[in-house]
Parts: C-alpha cells; sequence; structure tokens
C-alpha cells in the first residue's frame, strides 16, 4: 500500500473511532463532530480509490465499537455486520466527488448514508450512529424540524466547515474558506434557534398517572442462561409497591412474561387480569409467545382493569443476531446460531395502543431506535411514548445508555412525554425538551409513581418526517452532476493550452535563428534544451493563463501535480492534471 493510500485509511479510521466514542457509554459528543470533520478532511480532493479506502475505514471502526453488543451472540455476525457496515460507507464516500462544492456533497453523502443505515443492512442498524452520537449536546433540540437526519446534517456540515478552515491546504489561502465555516457556524446555531420555537407538541390534552416498573437482577443473561420465570418474579414483587387505584397505568418492561402459545385463554391471562383488576389501573406487559418450534413473537398488551385485552403492539424491528438471525440458511452451516435458536416474527401495525387511560405510542426495546416508529405511532393518535425493553442480556451499559439516548431523541421530535421500562435498567421518564426526569440505577429494583401531561399537538417532523432533509442531501449531491462535463471541457482546455506553449516558446527561439541551415541544427538543440529545462515555469505559465491564480497559488498547485505524479507515474504521458 502507497504512503497516501494508509494516510488516507488511518484518517477513516480515526474518523470512525471519534464518532463511535460521541455515542454512549463514552458520551463525549463533540468527538463525533470532529471525526466528521477529519472523515471530511480526508475526502476532500482524493481520488475515487482514496475515498473508497477512506469510507472503508471509517464504516469499520465505527461499527467495531459500535455494533461490539453483536459479538455476545455471535462472533460470525459481528464480523459480517461490521464488514457490511464498511462496505456501505466506502460507496458512498464514492458520492462525495472532487471539484467545487464538494463539502456540500459529503454532507449530504452523510445524510444520505444514515438514512440508509436504518433500513440495511439486517434491516437497519441505528445503533452507534451519528445521531445516537449527538443526543446529548445542543444539536438535539433540531430532531423537533427535522429529526435525527437533520441532526446528522448539522454536525456533518460544522465538521466539513471546519476542516475546509483549519486544513492544511486551506489555510490561509483564500477567504471564501473562512466564511464558508463560519456560515456553517451560523447556520446551524440559527437552525437551533429555531428549532427552540418551533412546534413542540403542545397543547396539552389531559394528564397520565402511571407507574414505572424495573424488577432488576442479574447483568449479561441470555433467555437461555436465566429462566423467564425469574423476570417475572421480580417485576410482581417490585409492582406490589404501587397502592391499588393511585394510577391508571402499570408499565412492566419486554419480555417479562414467557408463554408457550399465545395469551388470550391461557392461565397468563387470567392472572394478568387478575392484577390489573387488583391495581385499578390499565396493565402494559411485555409478552413472547412460541409460534412453532422456530419464531416466536414479542408484543407489549394492554389488559384492562377489568381484566381483558385492550390493544396489543407487536414488535416490529428485530434485533439482528440477537432476535433472529439474518442470512441463517447460510450461516447455520458455518457457525453455532444456539445462542438464538428463533426467529421473532415481525409485527406490522401502527404502534398505537388504545388504553381506557388514553391513546399510546408503544416502542418495544430495538424499535426506539427508529424515529419512524415513534412518528407513526404520534401519527396515529399517541399522545404518549411508552417504551418497554429488556436489556439483560447485555453486560455493559452500551446498550442501555444508546436505549436512553434513542428515547431522548423520540420524545424532542415526536413532542411526547416518554416513559421507559426496562428489566435490569435503564428506565425512565423524558419530556419533550429531552431532558431526563428521573432515571434508575442498572440492576436495581425501581418503582416510580409520575404524573405527565398528554399532548395532541404535532411537532414539523411529525407532519413532514425525513422529506426536507432528504431533498437537501439531494440538493448537494446533485451540485457534482454538471461539474462532470465542465471538469471534461476544462481538462481538454487546459490540455490544448499547456500543449501549446512550448510551441510558442521554441517558435520564438527560432525567430533568432538565422538562415544558415549548419548554425540552425545547434540552435534547435539549445531550444530544445532550454524549452525542456523551463518545463515547470511553462506549467505554472499555464496554470496562470487558463485559471487565473496568483503566482503563490500557481506553484501551490504544481506541486501538488508532482505530487500526484509520484503516485503515478505509469501516466508520465499524460498531460499535466491541474
Amino acid at each position: 500500500m502507497r504512503r497516501h493510500d494508509s494516510v488516507a485509511l488511518a484518517a477513516g479510521v480515526t474518523a470512525g473511532l471519534l464518532i463511535a466514542l460521541a455515542a454512549p457509554p463514552f458520551g463525549w459528543w463533540p468527538l463525533g463532530i470532529i471525526g466528521l470533520g477529519i472523515l471530511s478532511s480526508a475526502l476532500t480532493g482524493a481520488h475515487p480509490s482514496r475515498r473508497l479506502l477512506v469510507g472503508a475505514g471509517c464504516g469499520i471502526a465505527q461499527y467495531a465499537v459500535g455494533a461490539l453488543f453483536v459479538a455476545a451472540f455471535t462472533l460470525a455476525g459481528y464480523v459480517l455486520l461490521v464488514g457490511l457496515e464498511g462496505l456501505l460507507c466506502a460507496l458512498f464516500a464514492l458520492l462525495a466527488s472532487r471539484g467545487a462544492l464538494q463539502q456540500l456533497r459529503i454532507v449530504g453523502a452523510v445524510i444520505l448514508l444514515e438514512w440508509v443505515r436504518d433500513h440495511w443492512p439486517v434491516g437497519g442498524m441505528p445503533i452507534g450512529g451519528v445521531a445516537i452520537g449527538q443526543s446529548g449536546g445542543p444539536l438535539l433540540a433540531l430532531t423537533r424540524i427535522g429529526g435525527p437526519l437533520l441532526m446528522v446534517a448539522a454536525a456533518a456540515a460544522l465538521g466539513a466547515g471546519g476542516a475546509s478552515s483549519l486544513g492544511r491546504r486551506y489555510r490561509s489561502r483564500h477567504p471564501r474558506d473562512a466564511l464558508g465555516a463560519l456560515g456553517s457556524l451560523g447556520g446551524v446555531a440559527l437552525a437551533v434557534m429555531l428549532a427552540s420555537v418551533a412546534p413542540n407538541g403542545s397543547p396539552k390534552a389531559g394528564s397520565l398517572r402511571a407507574a414505572i416498573v424495573q424488577g432488576g437482577g442479574r447483568r449479561g443473561l441470555t433467555s437461555l442462561e436465566q429462566p423467564a420465570s425469574t423476570a417475572l418474579a421480580a417485576t410482581i414483587a417490585e409492582t406490589s409497591r404501587v397502592a391499588p387505584g393511585r394510577v391508571a397505568v402499570v408499565l412492566w418492561p419486554e419480555d417479562v412474561v414467557s408463554l408457550g402459545g399465545p395469551l388470550a385463554g391461557s392461565p397468563a391471562e387470567r392472572a394478568l387480569g387478575a392484577l390489573a383488576h387488583h391495581l385499578h389501573a390499565t396493565l402494559l406487559a411485555g409478552v413472547t409467545a412460541l409460534v412453532g418450534q422456530h419464531q416466536f413473537t414479542n408484543a407489549l398488551v394492554a389488559i384492562t382493569p377489568n381484566g381483558r385485552i385492550a390493544a396489543s403492539d407487536e414488535k416490529a424491528h428485530p434485533v439482528p443476531f440477537g432476535e433472529y438471525v439474518p442470512f441463517r440458511g447460510v450461516l447455520q452451516h458455518v457457525v453455532n446460531l444456539a445462542a438464538v435458536p428463533r426467529d421473532m416474527v415481525v409485527g406490522h401495525g401502527s404502534g398505537l395502543l388504545r388504553t381506557p387511560a388514553g391513546p399510546l405510542g408503544a416502542l418495544i426495546s430495538y424499535e426506539d431506535f427508529f424515529p419512524g416508529r415513534g412518528r407513526s405511532a404520534v401519527r396515529a393518535g399517541g399522545r404518549a411514548l411508552v417504551v418497554a425493553t429488556n436489556t439483560a442480556s447485555y453486560a455493559t451499559s452500551e446498550i442501555p445508555g444508546q436505549e436512553l439516548a434513542a428515547s431522548r431523541i423520540q420524545a424532542v421530535a415526536e413532542g411526547r412525554y416518554l416513559l421507559q421500562a426496562a428489566t435490569v435498567g435503564v428506565s425512565a421518564v423524558i419530556a419533550p425538551s429531552g431532558a431526563v426526569l428521573w432515571r434508575s440505577e442498572l440492576g436495581v429494583p425501581a418503582t416510580l409513581t409520575t404524573t405527565i401531561p398528554l399532548r395532541r399537538g404535532a411537532t414539523l417532523y411529525e407532519q413532514f418526517g425525513n422529506v426536507p432533509t432528504l431533498g437537501l442531501a439531494a440538493l448537494a449531491l446533485a451540485t457534482g452532476v454538471p461539474l462532470l462535463a465542465v471538469r471534461r471541457r476544462r481538462r481538454q482546455r487546459r490540455h490544448d493550452r499547456v500543449a501549446a506553449l512550448p510551441a510558442r516558446a521554441l517558435a520564438a527561439n527560432e525567430e533568432h535563428l538565422v538562415e544558415d541551415e549548419v548554425l540552425r541544427q545547434p540552435h534547435r538543440a539549445v531550444g530544445s534544451e532550454i524549452a525542456e529545462l523551463n518545463k515547470d515555469r511553462l506549467h505554472l505559465v499555464a496554470l496562470r493563463e487558463v485559471h487565473g491564480l496568483t503566482a503563490r497559488q500557481a506553484d501551490d498547485e504544481s506541486r501538488q501535480h508532482e505530487a500526484d505524479e509520484g503516485d503515478h507515474p505509469e501516466r508520465d504521458d499524460l498531460p499535466p492534471q491541474v
């Protein structure tokens, strides 16, 4: 690998690591912007092959950290997932073509990349993304206008603007680079101020008195290592602390009730109905049920105070390599998949639960990372959001911390209060501003009784979704389309004018030659030698004539040209590329 290629790969890896360190459990959100700046600097002016290296290095490094939780289930799946993310990032790096306004195309490529990651590979992998890393910073307010993608756009713009003004190539070279950086900063600051006065989900539509129950227990144990009855017993014991008749809703975590068949008509339904009747409250319980030998459902079920099932919402986004195995038919012949013996049946509902306490938007565990899921539930009529999750399988605080960050994004984007219940943490109450009003500790039992306002207003993101931000990304990427034809014409004109300069110089020399053929030959030799010795000077003259550059700028471009020729000695026969 050539030295310049090694530097490009190292820059991509560094950018990816910094973006990963911006997300929980680290949570150093400024590093995400710095990482995007390094990525922008490495892509600026780079050839397609080098952009591929930069993108691959960034994607692999980012998800080697961000997707580390998958390794707890299957090492082969972890390697496959990281490789796919690296490939995806490399392909999108190609969209940031060289030329004028390249920083805009870099920002557009980052936006589009994060949007695609919500859908591909393996059904979407938003964990460890740019938006999660920025949830702890001031850009969070932008989700109220354009969702997480607008937050990604702002972070990418700040990074690209900073790179253009501080990068070695641009230092004090042209005032427009400093103006571009100031423009990025000013534009983002203006957007944040507008977000503070944008519609935030008001007005109120009543209130909800609710209890959040966290059973607690050991962490880092899969469902195969810990009986399902353990989580259920711990949750019931903690629920006993809720005074009957004092709340309208009791929220349980995901997967605390595990059944071998459907809930309807089972003894479990009668037991849960009796508990709801005793509490005089609607019980929201996470229930999993087997479907045959190789599949299962995962739902949040609402059981009314009279003991009946009022509503049920099935999970629509299973955890890859946790609740299902992509490419199982192939991988099962290569690796051991005993840790994930069954695949989850994917739900297709809107996420709305109509309960006696009011319409609630339900998010089950991994769904919390998908902004479109919360938007679907609120557009269907949800006046508050409830999240039921089971984080007992994760030994570290990475996934609980990132899920809390995702819940903050959901609350701001939809303008709703959010209640989150987890088996072993983190449980929380989050305001529409993104402020965490209460949170539990990991692993310990906890119960919270709280009253939250219900809301019926709409944010701009709820109304328009990702369409405006994706439109901005498309416009940014479109700046490179006219440049393709312009670049070809300029290259041809440059070739013609540079090639003509030595001929004009020789002609000038020949004007002073005498007619004597004996003297003419030596002078021609001298003229040729002079033209060869002045090749670099003629190239500088061409740069100044064709592009109107100053002497210093022409000298810099000539040095860059010589460096590029050193990287591509096999192309010395081609005219200089400016």
